[in-house]
């Protein structure tokens, strides 16, 4: 319909400019509400919107076209000044944000944009420009050429060419107000004329100041890049944490040219053009630019965007995150998933009426009577963690001035025998069962690893798919386990509770049991957490309570960009 209505503007105009009755007729009929002034007016506009709408459509500019668009003819064609001086400086920072770089560049150039912006812009701007173009020697030949050459090939392209060049004057280029230009405007001009014309050797003399302004404009970049290297280098010299964000979160958009494969590309560059790929679910457009390339540099990132791939989707439906430092470039990216499952019947079952940890003979130590087994596990080391908040803020403060006294005697007087902050350990638990001889062995005997991990972990495995004694298969993926981290969390709140910790590390992972590869253990675990609840009275245990939690998947890997020293990237890493 709109195109409907533009033709026959368009062909309103032709004959009303190339005949003076039809012109007379027509401004008769409708009381001077159709002109050639306001049909050429029209037709201009007409034009803009219809090329708004081919870029919007074709999303030529990405997912955010549109915005980019509208906020750009609102700020530079048919605008006020006041338009540009509130539209100027977002639009720059639409345009930057969809091309995916960092905030801090993106507040550089905003504030850079709204400060000269609008003065040097005007209002008016396309129209000042195109004007300007016109007073150039050949310019306006120029810009018919152009016209001619775009209707090439069209039925009728002579005559729509020249009635658009015919409202372009009428509209633009002869009206007087937009012949007042800035230099700024007249050296766009100059550029225009250099993009249509078709031999250099035809351009008028440069304005005064282009040369120089060109060299500018050509450097910026390469300093711009040179002190965000200088920044990045800080960042890391200083050893501060990159900024992780989800990947689908940095790459919410794209361009065309975003995806570009370059011979000569970088290998974070081309990391990151793989990134987007993936995020924007471009990757067919990514591979395309690859497949264009030549042999030897096209097998190469073939190689190296399927190690990218294959890490991207080592994961079923993983949480994907990137690492970026302060300039917004990528360091590392990151896959994890996490998943919980609750216990099964027969788990819940062994715990309620099977799981039971053996009585060992009691020891005395220092007065305080404890399971000797425990006595073993402490002096050989566990890890154990005692909650004293339930104690008021004095008493506690007492009891870390107790505990850097012991430190500080360890430190110096070395240890001999159970060590004193172990003892201070056994004081600890002995005050949260009030020092009740009985209390204390029946609480101590939970303490012991050795005595914790052997049927639990096989109740815990059966639960999934399990080749024993260390291959399982959780949420699809095959993982072969390390021996179990064993750690204790004693606390006092309606009674005593113990929190068994045990987390066994996965060292490899993958899709089957013959294809699993390495992972870092200090990063992917299995887990699960045993809950005791003691009840005591004078004659020490009067009853318990045991549950057991989720089984908690984490598994994680990441791959690291530029930096072969790290140690946590995998075999399968990209060799960059």
């Amino acid at each position: 319909m709109a195109i409907a209505k533009f033709r026959l503007r368009v062909l309103t105009y032709h004959c009303m400019d190339s005949n003076s009755i039809f012109n007379a007729l027509t401004k008769c009929i409708t009381l001077g509400s159709i002109t050639r002034d306001k049909l050429a007016k029209n037709i201009i506009s007409d034009t803009f919107t219809l090329t708004q709408h081919y870029i919007i459509n074709n999303k030529s500019l990405g997912k955010r076209s549109a915005e980019i668009v509208n906020q750009g003819r609102s700020a530079l064609f048919n605008n006020t000044k006041e338009q540009a001086e509130n539209g100027l400086g977002s639009w720059v920072d639409l345009i930057l944000q969809s091309r995916g770089q960092s905030g801090l560049v993106r507040k550089i150039a905003t504030g850079i944009t709204d400060y000269i912006g609008p003065t040097i812009i005007q209002d008016h701007s396309v129209e000042r420009v195109l004007a300007a173009l016109t007073k150039f020697d050949g310019g306006e030949n120029v810009l018919r050429l152009a016209l001619d050459n775009v209707f090439t090939g069209v039925t009728g392209g002579k005559m729509i060419s020249a009635t658009f060049m015919s409202a372009l004057k009428r509209a633009i280029l002869d009206r007087p107000e937009f012949r007042q230009s800035s230099h700024l405007h007249d050296m766009a001009a100059w550029k225009l004329y250099q993009a249509l014309a078709p031999e250099s050797s035809t351009l008028p003399p440069p304005p005064t100041g282009l040369q120089t302004l060109d060299f500018v404009v050509t450097q910026a970049p390469k300093m711009v890049t040179s002190a965000f290297q200088q920044i990045d280098n800080i960042q890391q010299y200083l050893q501060l944490p990159y900024s992780e964000k989800d990947l689908s979160a940095v790459f919410t958009e794209w361009w065309p040219d975003n995806l570009a494969v370059a011979e000569d590309i970088s290998p974070k560059d081309f990391a990151r053009v793989v990134l987007m790929g993936h995020a924007t679910e471009q990757s067919a457009i990514v591979n395309q630019n690859i497949n264009a390339l030549p042999k030897g540099i096209r097998e190469t990132l073939q190689q190296d965007a399927a190690s990218i791939g294959s890490f991207l989707t080592r994961l079923p439906t993983p949480k994907i995150k990137v690492a970026q430092n302060w300039s917004g470039n990528i360091e590392a990216v990151s896959v994890q998933l996490a998943s919980a499952h609750p216990p099964s019947a027969q788990l819940q079952n062994y715990i309620d009426t099977e799981f039971r940890v053996p009585v060992h003979h009691p020891q005395e130590v220092n007065t305080l009577v404890v399971d000797s087994e425990f006595i073993k596990s402490l002096d050989k080391g566990i890890n154990l963690k005692i909650d004293n908040t339930y104690l008021n803020y004095y008493t506690r403060l007492i009891n870390m001035g107790s505990q850097f006294l012991a430190q500080a005697k360890t430190s110096w007087m070395g240890e001999t025998g159970l060590s004193p902050l172990k003892q201070r350990q056994l004081e600890q638990l002995s005050s949260l069962v009030d020092n009740n001889p009985m209390s204390l062995l029946a609480l101590s005997r939970y303490l012991i690893p050795e005595s914790i991990n052997p049927g639990v972990q096989e109740q815990i495995f059966d639960q999934f798919k399990h080749q024993p004694p260390d291959l399982i298969c959780v949420d699809n993926i095959w993982m072969k386990v390390g021996k179990p981290d064993i750690s204790f969390t004693v606390s006092k709140r309606q009674g005593v509770d113990i929190a068994i910790d045990l987390k066994w590390p996965v060292v490899k992972f993958g899709n089957a049991v013959d294809t699993i590869s390495a992972a870092n253990p200090q990063q992917s675990y299995l887990s699960s957490t045993i809950n005791v609840h003691m009840l005591f009275n004078k004659n020490g245990l009067e009853k318990e309570r045991l549950t057991i939690s989720d089984t908690h998947l984490l598994l994680q890997d990441r791959l690291v960009f530029g930096s072969p020293h790290e140690h946590e990237i995998p075999p399968t890493a990209f060799p960059l």
